[in-house]
């Protein structure tokens, strides 16, 4: 299970890799940084932006520009992808605690509802059975 993923900018001459790293608690710092899954270099892919892990350690990773939120399990492979009726998906979450197979996706471009979608920057409630969060690592890696 990756202990952090982080996703690269979508710009020319940027690979779109979802990275696996190992975090430091106690520095911070970031270590062992290696490929955890290659997105294809398709623009109706749209690129990696927001993510989170869930409690089977599978990485869910929204689409910018991809209208999809997509579930990754621990060895890289999909095993879910879920469409949304808008282009720019931003990032996910789960609820809190208690309320376990909730998940919140945010989306983006509200000003651009005819290119973007008619429920652009909409915050949507996804319903996922038998899946879970864990707590968020908060981490002091400086930029």
């Amino acid at each position: 299970m990756p202990a952090a993923a982080a996703a690269s900018a979508s710009s020319p001459g940027i690979d779109d890799t979802l990275l696996d790293l190992n975090g430091q608690g106690e520095t911070g710092a970031i270590t062992n940084r290696r490929p955890f899954v290659r997105t294809p270099n398709d623009p109706g892919e749209g690129a990696p932006d927001g993510m989170t892990v869930d409690a089977a350690g599978n990485v869910w990773s929204t689409r910018w520009g991809g209208s999809c939120l997509v579930c990754y399990a621990p060895d890289g492979t999909e095993k879910r992808r879920v469409a949304f009726p808008v282009k720019k998906v931003s990032s996910v979450t789960f609820a809190a605690p208690g309320d376990e197979g909730t998940m919140y996706v945010t989306t983006a471009g509200g000003q651009q509802k005819e290119s973007d979608g008619e429920h652009a920057g909409a915050l949507f409630r996804l319903r996922v059975p038998g899946v879970r969060g864990v707590p968020e690592f908060v981490s002091r890696v400086g930029l």
